[in-house]
């Protein structure tokens, strides 16, 4: 029979491992905005830079790591591109376990299955935004932490926000925590980070001037409000996920348990004060780990709750955050019901009973949410079944050297399929663009009517479709070739013949 320090990483392996299937069997062609990056990843690929020779709204590690495989394999391919998110938030889970672990064996366990099978991390882990990446980069951060390798966690989380910057405000929270446990690490943390941080700044501006700046910082600040609320978005996150949210609740409220219990205030006789606050330094040590993770947690909710428009993958930063205290809290509630049960504590039995109520509370308020397994496929459940043939339309009406141009959605998947490159590398149109001014309509035109693409592609329910004077142009220079039959969004392909 295998000893029973094997099972706490059998337990996380066969949770990695059983992840990673349910991810790769929805590995399929979508209609989603990955599509984009997939694009933009495969240029830079071919030697192209971003914010100098196409827009991208996010740090270049974000295209990074799809580039070198694509340059290292030949070219973009469905496989590896979708493969990276997936890996990348299997190695988040890894690094969970082995810096829960330090706290626990079942909290390890439960610190990387909470967080590869909450909702939207699952779902997310196909989609290649970054958010899978910059969540494996924190993870790592809070394994060094928990290790006290302060400024390899301080590399890491710039490497993070060098991947989606909106791990930044998380990291400030992590140094403020960190500066409340050991202020000598927190330095070295904070210093570390910022030099990293700032010198890769610095290199991109070096290399692309001001527009590295201007789409990676300024464009976020210039989007105005979204038609969703933010609380709504925030009220979405905590019914689809609440065992991470409401055990992190638990999480909150074992640590005060821990800070203000039996182990600092036991001790009588003389140099009881003493005693009394070295062991209290020995308590707040032990959960180190949950201390600075709800340091980097509370930033990010209110870095969220300040913005005016928040997509439901930069909340994959919170979750990160939030698994290795909703661990602490789960294994706590677990820990003081044992421990009742045993020493018939009034004291413990009250704390469990509290823990189970925040966890019974959360379950009930999200019982009525109705997840299908179709749900946890997603991006799948945007399925692209007519990727195929619009490729192959693309590629019979055109030439090897032709380009075309159209809906950001859909446009960079055929390029890619049918080796077609976009019009002026111009893959990203969604509406916030126009909405920022950082990319001018009368301008594009003007650039489109001297260099007109071969083909357009529109779809019937959005996207560059609902910017009318593009229209208007796209009608008075091109008619419609192909019209795919396929159920809603039907697309149109628009040609020059």
């Amino acid at each position: 029979m295998p000893s029973s320090r094997w099972l706490s990483p059998v337990a996380a392996g066969i949770a990695i491992a059983a992840f990673c299937v349910v991810k790769i069997l929805s590995v399929d062609y979508t209609l989603a905005d990955d599509n984009l990056y997939l694009y933009l990843a495969d240029r830079m690929a071919d030697g192209l830079l971003p914010y100098r020779d196409f827009f991208h709204a996010h740090p270049p590690l974000h295209l990074v790591p799809g580039a070198l495989l694509f340059a290292v394999t030949g070219g973009f391919s469905l496989g590896v591109g979708k493969a990276i998110p997936i890996v990348a938030t299997a190695l988040a889970g890894f690094f969970l376990y082995r810096g829960s672990r330090r706290m626990g064996e079942l909290d390890g366990v439960l610190a990387c299955v909470l967080f590869l099978f909450a909702f939207d991390p699952l779902r997310i882990a196909s989609h290649y935004v970054g958010a899978s990446l910059a969540a494996m980069w924190i993870a790592l951060a809070f394994e060094r932490l928990s290790a006290r390798q302060a400024v390899h966690a301080g590399l890491a989380f710039a490497l993070g926000a060098l991947t989606l910057l909106n791990v930044a405000p998380a990291g400030i929270g992590v140094g403020l925590a960190y500066l409340l446990l050991d202020r000598s690490g927190a330095v070295r943390f904070g210093a570390a980070g910022l030099a990293f941080f700032a010198a890769a700044a610095l290199l991109c501006v070096a290399i692309v001037g001001g527009a590295f700046f201007e789409q990676v910082v300024l464009y976020h600040f210039a989007k105005a409000p979204g038609d969703s609320t933010v609380l709504r978005s925030f009220n979405s996150v905590i019914r689809y996920n609440p065992w991470l949210v409401f055990g992190a609740l638990c999480g909150m409220v074992a640590l005060q348990f821990g800070l203000a219990g039996d182990e600092g205030r036991s001790l009588t006789g003389r140099g009881e004060k003493k005693a009394s606050a070295r062991s209290a330094r020995e308590t707040v040590n032990l959960r180190r780990l949950p201390l600075l993770a709800l340091g980097g947690a509370m930033t990010s909710v209110a870095f969220f709750a300040w913005q005016d428009r928040v997509f439901n993958y930069y909340f994959e930063i919170l979750f990160v955050c939030l698994a290795p205290l909703a661990a602490f809290g789960l294994a706590e509630l677990l820990r003081k019901a044992s421990a009742a049960l045993r020493s018939r504590s009034p004291g413990r039995a009250v704390e469990a009973l509290l823990l189970v109520a925040i966890l019974g509370t959360g379950l009930a308020r999200s019982s009525s949410v109705r997840i299908s397994w179709n749900d946890y496929w997603w991006p799948a459940a945007n399925r692209f079944d007519a990727a195929v043939t619009l490729a192959d339309e693309v590629a019979r009406r055109s030439v090897a050297r032709d380009t075309i141009l159209g809906d950001y959605l859909s446009t960079p998947l055929i390029a890619l399929l049918s080796d077609r490159r976009i019009a002026f590398d111009e893959a990203d149109l969604n509406g916030m663009r126009f909405e920022t001014g950082m990319l001018d309509l009368d301008a594009l035109i003007a650039k489109l009517e001297a260099d007109p693409p071969r083909l357009i592609l529109t779809r019937t329910d959005g996207g560059i479709s609902n910017q009318t004077d593009f229209m208007a142009w796209v009608e008075y220079r091109y008619g419609p070739v192909h019209r795919h039959p396929a159920a809603e969004p039907k697309h149109v392909i628009w040609g020059n013949e």
